[in-house]
């Protein structure tokens, strides 16, 4: 059963003038604020999550899933990716994701691969270096993911 509470205007007032008050702190940090996430370091950038999708569609081409199960599998095998809530896990939203910790995750996704089962994924580098031939080799392979 949802229980839903009712909140004076009072404490609306009082959680609109926290959450105006962290906004600026944030502002002034050059972060991002959201009531949800808390202050946060600006998006991440285009570059790096565009090499994020490369990995994860080169895994999921490797290993036969989706490119939504590719994701799913893999936040759920990472440590820092994954939390458990009421028994059950759950894993990140790399939407949430500062470049630092997206970056870790990338690495990580190409070590795990290389390691479990000897799967190369290309560095930075070597997608951007041959970017033709991953973006064709992804292409083609669109239907299945």
């Amino acid at each position: 059963m949802v229980n839903f509470t009712c909140r004076t205007l009072d404490e609306l007032k009082d959680e609109l003038r926290i959450s105006y008050e962290m906004g600026k702190i944030a502002i002034e940090q050059g972060k991002e604020y959201s009531g949800s996430r808390g202050i946060k370091d600006k998006n991440r950038s285009i570059q790096l999550n565009k090499y994020y999708h490369v990995v994860v569609n080169l895994y999921a081409i490797g290993y036969g899933y989706t490119l939504d199960e590719a994701k799913i599998l893999l936040k759920l095998q990472c440590d820092f990716m994954s939390y458990e809530k009421n028994g059950m896990m759950f894993g990140k939203k790399s939407s949430l994701c500062t470049n630092k910790e997206l970056s870790e995750f990338v690495e990580w996704i190409r070590n795990y691969a290389a390691i479990t089962d000897g799967y190369y994924i290309p560095s930075a580098q070597e997608y951007l270096d041959k970017r033709y031939y991953y973006d064709k080799m992804i292409d083609s392979c669109k239907e299945y993911l």
